[in-house]
């Protein structure tokens, strides 16, 4: 299960997610996404905190929100990979691309 949380201020539009993102979940993400480079010239983050699981889709949708955001000329960021998540995205070789900031070592 996935929760997803926008909020807009300072310029910028932030969407976490918390949870599981796969491919039951992966339309909700393309569409709270789009919708925020869609209302915003500033900044959209993606923020992935309270995320657990991400499979190949999840990494294809954000991929794809990336992409949107380009294309809009947007500025788009994923935030606060951690664990697993995280893990699988330095694998993936996606982390650079999203321009991910991975939270600071305790």
């Amino acid at each position: 299960m996935l929760t997803l949380d926008t909020r807009v201020g300072d310029g910028e539009v932030v969407v976490a997610l918390r949870g599981e993102l796969d491919l039951l979940e992966a339309d909700r993400v393309r569409e709270a996404i789009t919708q925020a480079v869609d209302t915003t010239t500033g900044l959209v983050v993606v923020d992935l905190a309270g995320l657990t699981f991400c499979d190949s889709v999840g990494i294809s949708t954000l991929i794809r929100g990336r992409r949107c955001a380009d294309a809009k000329q947007v500025p788009f960021r994923v935030i606060n990979p951690t664990g697993e998540v995280a893990t699988v995205f330095d694998v993936c070789g996606v982390l650079d691309y999203l321009g991910s900031q991975k939270p600071p070592a305790d």
